[in-house]
């Protein structure tokens, strides 16, 4: 991934010059642990399908916001989570689930 900024090189603003700011390598960014995710449950019966969660101790904080008939309930989990992108890809995938 670059991060490139643009500038102009004269006052006409005709050319533009362009410097690289950071590079960072994709795996990086992808190994890059999640501090907190939330995850959004719009039916009841669909909190069976959030068993993918890892059970392993980590660094993210996971709260879980359900909503029934305009009722909203939100739950933490006590312990924080080992979650990574792939894990995050896999709940967003599922049906009635949306992940932020």
């Amino acid at each position: 991934m670059i991060t490139l900024v643009k500038n102009y090189v004269d006052e006409n603003k005709i050319q533009k010059k362009i410097n690289i700011r950071k590079i960072i390598s994709m795996k990086e960014v992808i190994d890059k642990p999640l501090d907190e995710i939330i995850i959004k449950i719009k039916n009841i019966d669909d909190i069976v399908k959030i068993n993918k969660l890892s059970s392993e101790e980590g660094k993210t904080k996971v709260i879980i916001d359900v909503e029934v008939d305009k009722k909203r309930m939100s739950f933490q989990l006590n312990e924080k989570r080992k979650i990574d992108h792939k894990m995050l890809n896999l709940i967003r995938n599922e049906e009635n689930i949306d992940v932020l």
